[in-house]
């Protein structure tokens, strides 16, 4: 953002009233705003505001204000991060209508191309020497959706109109999460993947996709293939040469390899100033798309017609979901912490159609702190992230339960009626997974189920009534 005044200086208001006249210009956009949309969106820490050179400019202040913690250690919100499970960044700094669209341009062509291979694999024989040709070429089907966090709604819309135009047909999940949004993926079995809009596990006013096959696994993508660059951030550590300081000495091969190898050393240690994913176990790689001009003809179009869009009552069907999870009747007390309103919704929906001794609470920050604390007469104690496949169980001792810990009571525990059921630990060591070897209504196999809100349902399940307490 730039004031239309001096740049020297900050802006005064006219008439020594708090009601200046004077404007600013925000980072990316053509038209000024007022004093008042400034002052309204520093308050409110838009994202546009980090790289602001007057975002100190507070009202009532005419020298620098304190800076919005969420900004102290951030030098710029231009770059886009690679995550987990897709790609994270600034809204509209670095990630808006035009970039989402640009980046579900290649997570659709990729997901076609895996089509592609694995249609040409599947050739069945019609008789001897006979085979039956598959068209690969037809589009594809993706279901896309999106969560609640700012600015989700706006490169929602993009991703759907550039999925669309690269040949694939959209089932419209609509106001979803990562949980529901999976589920749409197991009711429609002939889904090839699935896209969603979301900021979760990212920073303050971050927007990203993250992007699922069928099973609702993260999918890699082969960045460089579309003419995306990767790199790792610049880690500013100091190193210690093993190169003589002197210009006329002579390095040996063995000093070379040596400060290779300790340079190696010194990237491979954790830096606090280096992104890492939501686990924090890992640099977050940071990637240069290409020009949206240069790349529009390449990436846009991987097939000659444009695919269409079918809507579907994701939400609706998650919820009759749910409710194959969760105990009709249950005395056992358990105190739910979420962060996210559609997570509230669901629950207030499942106790509506449950008798169940459960107490929502609205998730903040403070929470969090305090999310270990629960005494003995608090029962068992769920935590539901943003991302609502992970979820955090503490036992009425207030000891956070490790997923390892969790797989094995669920499998220890499990009614004799479902024996078709198992649990897992994921590789991740943050997720429980529930194996379905039925797959009830579906032509699978089994089912791989990554979804906290089923998972809570399974513990409250099995410990009805008082039986089968968890670990202390």
């Amino acid at each position: 953002m730039s004031a239309d005044s001096d740049q020297s200086r900050l802006p005064v208001p006219a008439n020594g009233s708090g009601a200046g006249d004077t404007t600013y210009r925000c980072p990316g956009e053509e038209l000024p705003i007022t004093e008042a949309v400034h002052l309204g969106r520093v308050a409110s820490g838009w994202s546009g505001c980090s790289d602001c050179v007057w975002r100190q400019h507070a009202n009532g202040q005419r020298g620098f204000a304190s800076v919005r913690p969420e900004w102290s250690s951030r030098a710029t919100r231009t770059q886009i991060r690679r995550t987990e499970f897709g790609v994270r960044g600034a809204y509209l700094n670095a990630i808006d209508r035009f970039r989402g669209a640009q980046l579900a341009s290649i997570f659709s062509t990729h997901l076609t191309n895996i089509h592609q291979q694995v249609a040409r694999q599947r050739q069945t024989t019609d008789g001897p020497g006979r085979f039956q040709r598959i068209d690969v070429e037809s589009g594809i089907t993706i279901a896309v959706g999106y969560d609640g966090c700012h600015g989700s709604a706006d490169v929602f819309s993009g991703v759907v109109s550039a999925v669309m135009q690269n040949g694939c047909h959209v089932i419209d999940a609509g106001r979803c999460t990562a949980a529901s949004l999976q589920h749409v993926c197991r009711r429609y079995p002939q889904l090839s993947g699935s896209v969603l809009v979301t900021g979760s596990g990212g920073e303050f006013g971050d927007i990203g996709l993250d992007v699922f096959d069928t099973h609702g696994q993260a999918v890699a993508i082969p960045w460089q293939k579309f003419g995306v660059s990767v790199r790792l951030p610049d880690r500013n550590r100091t190193v210690v040469s093993a190169i003589p300081a002197d210009e006329h000495s002579v390095v040996s091969p063995s000093q070379a390899v040596q400060e290779t190898l300790q340079r190696l050393r010194i990237d491979s240690l954790p830096d606090d100033n280096v992104a890492t994913d939501a686990s924090g176990a890992a640099p977050q790689a940071i990637l240069q798309l290409p020009s949206i001009q240069d790349s529009a003809g390449h990436i846009f179009r991987s097939n000659r017609r444009s695919g269409s869009v079918s809507s579907v009552m994701s939400e609706r069907f998650y919820e009759d979901w749910l409710l194959r999870w969760w105990p009709v009747h249950s005395r056992q007390q358990a105190r739910f912490f979420v962060r996210d309103e559609q997570a509230i919704r669901r629950l207030e929906w499942l106790t509506s159609r449950c008798t169940l001794n459960v107490e929502i609470h609205c998730g903040t920050d403070s929470s969090m702190t305090t999310f270990g604390s629960a005494t003995e007469d608090a029962g068992v104690s769920f935590f539901l992230e943003d991302d609502d496949r992970f979820l955090g169980i503490t036992s009425r001792r207030g000891r956070r339960l490790s997923v390892v810990e969790v797989a094995d009571w669920v499998n220890r525990w499990m009614p004799a009626t479902s024996g078709h059921l198992t649990a897992h630990a994921a590789p991740d060591g943050r997720r429980v997974l529930l194996v379905d070897v039925a797959a009830p209504n579906t032509g699978c196999s089994q089912q791989v189920i990554s979804d906290g809100l089923a998972l809570a349902g399974w513990v409250l399940t099995s410990m009805e009534n008082g039986k089968n307490p968890l670990p202390v």
